[in-house]
């Protein structure tokens, strides 16, 4: 393996999942191991806690096993970053109950990666609702790295990934204990997810052979039981085909939003597993799978979790992360002459007067191109002309030793 790879880590990892899922446990576990490997001072490490994450116990992260870790008990993220400010060579960052934060641990947590800081955060992806718990969805796309953790049902024992609050009390519970799906089947979320170039649409079609293999057909016609579908805006190929950058294709319809995917829905109550190609084009496509996947549809969905300047595409992706039973995240090789690093970010050139420059954050978020303007990048080699001018926490990347 190129020891680039494994010299420059991903910058942003996400620890997930309900209640009593052991979150904490492997936060705990993540920075004892990094202490044990004998490579860093223990000023380089910083571990924060929402006071209301896990109550029982103060000013530290408590593990399952009895295993905890001293924490600074934080209520926001400007609190956070007055503390970083003071000690410029913490290089790792933990993060614990980052759902009770508000919008601002996005920024801070974008400045951080982007200062070449290795940030770890844990959190319950969802609340009671089934919705994304505080900035949860924001920072699902902010990851470059997923660790899902799972609980015991409180009801069955089966394995559980939800929370429900019962008389003000959290416990967790299975999915279908949740949504109640009938017949006892299982519909899922699948995600996959990744900057341009990251073989998306690829493995989106490599999920339709596998479709196509089960072999569901209609009783009466004998059509398959499922449906492809990608927004109006992907014109690079053609129309009415889903297509990969290898040129493989597979047949499409086209929607302009959720409204429309929903009215095809209403008609087609048989086909129950649907592929959406480049989601983060469709406004209000979280609304109507949360809606269809609880009446037993499964879907797979490929999309951009973040735009060109690193931010998140838009809420709609975050949420469809937090849903999502399984997330694949695709990633390619940072293009930055002599890197070939993981690249998790897409890179967008713009010519001015014959001259090819990064993008400048100002400019509109979708603008259509292939390899002339697009490419993939690492985090270190990623460039938005100024970016630094709209984030308050961005000095960070000047406070380090």
């Amino acid at each position: 393996m190129n020891s680039a790879i494994l010299q420059r880590p991903l910058y942003v990892n996400l620890v997930y999942g309900p209640v009593k899922a052991g979150k904490s446990s492997e936060l705990v576990n993540i920075i004892l191991s990094l202490i044990r490997g004998g490579h860093i001072d223990d000023n380089m490490i910083e571990v924060f806690k929402h006071p209301l994450s896990d109550k029982m116990y103060k000013n530290e992260i408590h593990a399952a096993g009895g295993n905890s870790f001293p924490a600074k008990e934080a209520t926001t993220a400007d609190e956070i970053f007055d503390e970083l400010k003071k000690n410029p060579e913490a290089k790792y960052i933990f993060i614990d109950g980052a759902n009770f934060y508000d919008n601002n641990i996005v920024k801070l947590v974008e400045a951080l990666r982007d200062s070449k800081r290795f940030v770890t955060l844990g959190g319950l992806n969802l609340d009671s609702d089934a919705e994304p718990f505080g900035p949860m969805d924001q920072l699902m796309t902010l990851a470059q790295n997923y660790v899902k953790k799972s609980a015991s049902s409180q009801l069955s024992g089966e394995e559980a990934d939800l929370s429900l609050n019962k008389n003000g009390e959290y416990m967790p519970v299975s999915r279908q204990e949740y949504f109640g799906f009938k017949d006892g089947k299982r519909p899922r979320v699948k995600a996959i997810v990744g900057p341009m170039y990251s073989s998306k649409t690829e493995s989106l079609l490599e999920e339709i052979d596998k479709l196509k293999w089960l072999k569901f057909k209609h009783p009466k016609d004998d059509s398959y039981d499922f449906d492809i579908f990608k927004s109006h805006i992907d014109t690079r190929y053609k129309k009415d085909e889903i297509t990969s950058h290898n040129q493989r294709s597979e047949p499409c319809r086209v929607i302009r939003n959720g409204e429309e995917l929903e009215d095809i829905l209403k008609d087609e109550p048989f086909k129950k597993n649907i592929v959406i190609d480049e989601a983060q084009f469709i406004p209000g496509i979280s609304d109507v799978i949360k809606k269809y996947y609880s009446k037993g549809y499964s879907f797979i969905i490929s999309a951009l979790k973040r735009d060109y300047k690193g931010e998140p595409f838009n809420k709609d992706i975050g949420r469809i992360l937090c849903l999502a039973d399984d997330i694949i995240n695709r990633t390619g090789f940072c293009s930055y002459p002599g890197c070939s690093n993981i690249a998790t970010e897409t890179q967008r050139f713009i010519n001015i007067d014959g001259e090819r420059l990064a993008s400048s954050y100002d400019e509109p978020q979708i603008q259509q191109g292939a390899q002339e303007a697009y490419t993939t990048r690492c985090s270190e080699h990623h460039i938005v002309r100024g970016k630094e001018e709209h984030n308050k926490y961005s000095e960070i990347k000047y406070i380090v030793r």
